[in-house]
């Protein structure tokens, strides 16, 4: 009994010993990902400027709200872009922090463990940079935060510059409402993230991008049409687990560098579902647009006669007919065939009874 307990003892150890040598080897590979923080990158940004002979940006707490704000949003709702899958904007998230600008900008980044790795990345871009020494920002924010996405374990930053309005250093032709100096964001959501990423080719013009009805009965149609400018290498509606590739709709109509996609399709599935626009170009670049919620009904007896669309039981038996007029012409023929056959033999059997008939008369 007492040998029992001794190798119960040493068990336990052992398990104690592997514990303790896991955990420290684990704590040791694992990346550190509160490596940085605001203000090294507030640093690095104020010596980039005045590597080119600009002034230092001052640290505003409603601009670093916006930015905390931003980086919690993409966090929490699994997106990487400047625009939300709600449509959010970087002006919406800077105006809700309650700074009022003539000027704003945002530099996004995700997956560095590097301060020095993720600036050296902003600086090879000439957009990030472009944000970075821009003469007309006069102060920032930064927020770093780190977390799940995508199933991995990663550092999100978001960066945003602004000018407050009645500043009478800003140049009037960029004093716009909605700047456009926010620019598409490098790296990837991963601890290996490259130094650089190509920049997204393509826009989404969310006023003209919508689908209708929002509410059918089961098996109606609803016609989806989707506005963006530049190109994209897949674009895809997204409804229950269906996906429609708007690259393919018959109908896209052209007007410059924009272009609106629509395309229809029949919903048999019931029930209630976001209509998901999901669009990647060549160089790898994604973007979600929420277009809204449909509504799909279940069909019932009561409205087979005349459906929501006010279309009788005829109009959907005129489809039938229209998408099987080769199977309905085969089976028209043999049965005129069959038909004919069965008069013809009608016709000859009365006439040989009248013969046989008449030849018994006396």
């Amino acid at each position: 009994m007492g040998q029992i307990k001794i190798n119960l003892i040493k068990i336990i150890v052992r398990l104690m010993v592997f514990g303790m040598l896991f955990g420290m080897i684990f704590t040791i590979a694992r990346p550190a990902y509160a490596a940085y923080s605001s203000d090294t990158l507030v640093s690095m940004t104020n010596s980039a400027r005045a590597h080119e002979g600009l002034g230092s940006l001052t640290v505003n707490s409603q601009l670093s709200s916006a930015a905390m704000a931003k980086a919690q949003d993409m966090l929490a709702n699994q997106y990487f872009s400047h625009t939300s899958p709600s449509g959010k904007t970087p002006w919406d998230f800077i105006k809700d922090a309650g700074y009022s600008y003539s000027y704003a900008g945002e530099n996004l980044a995700i997956g560095y463990t590097d301060a020095s790795e993720l600036f050296t990345a902003w600086m090879n871009s000439s957009t990030h940079r472009a944000n970075i020494i821009n003469p007309n920002f006069r102060e920032i924010g930064i927020a770093v935060i780190s977390g799940t996405y995508e199933g991995q374990e990663t550092m999100i930053v978001a960066q945003e510059f602004g000018t407050p309005q009645g500043s009478g250093e800003v140049a009037s032709e960029n004093s716009t409402p909605e700047p456009n100096s926010a620019t598409p964001e490098p790296g990837a959501p991963s601890s290996s993230a490259p130094a650089s990423q190509a920049l997204k080719s393509f826009s989404f013009i969310q006023d003209k991008s919508s689908f209708n009805p929002r509410s059918i009965f089961a098996g109606e149609d609803v016609i989806f049409q989707v506005a963006l400018t530049g190109d994209v290498q897949t674009l895809d509606v997204h409804i229950f687990d269906k996906n429609f590739n708007l690259l393919e709709a018959p109908n896209v109509i052209g007007s410059g560098n924009e272009k609106i996609y629509s395309i229809t399709e029949k919903i048999d599935q019931v029930g209630s579902t976001d209509v998901t626009v999901k669009a990647k170009d060549k160089n790898g670049n994604e973007q979600d647009l929420v277009l809204g919620k449909l509504e799909v009904k279940q069909t019932t007896l009561s409205n087979q006669s005349t459906n929501a669309s006010g279309q009788t039981w005829f109009a959907g038996f005129k489809e039938k007919v229209k998408n099987n007029w080769i199977g309905l012409v085969i089976f028209g023929g043999v049965l005129l065939a069959l038909i004919g056959f069965l008069v013809f033999r009608k016709i000859k059997f009365t006439k040989l009874a009248k013969f046989g008939l008449s030849s018994w008369e006396f």
